[in-house]
C-alpha cells in the first residue's frame, strides 16, 4: 500500500479523500490515521497546524495540552 491510500471492500488500493493523509482507513474526510510529515492528526483530520491549546506530539498527533499551556 502507498501514500495517501488505503484497501477498500473490494481489496483495491484507494486513494484517500483528504491530500495531506499518509494512510486512511476510509474513503471520507476525518478517516485519516497518519498524515504526511509536517501535518498534525486530530479527530481524522491531517492540518498545517495543531489548534491552540494543542501540540504535535513525536508521533504527528495533535494531543492537548497540560493546563499550564499558554
Amino acid at each position: 500500500m502507498s501514500n495517501n491510500t488505503y484497501v477498500d471492500q473490494m481489496n483495491n488500493c484507494t486513494i484517500c479523500n483528504q491530500a495531506n493523509c499518509k494512510l486512511c482507513n476510509g474513503p471520507s474526510s476525518g478517516n485519516c490515521t497518519e498524515c504526511l510529515k509536517g501535518y498534525g492528526l486530530l479527530d481524522g483530520i491531517c492540518l498545517s497546524d495543531c489548534p491552540s491549546k494543542f501540540y504535535t506530539d513525536s508521533f504527528g498527533n495533535c494531543q492537548p495540552c497540560s493546563e499550564l499551556c499558554n
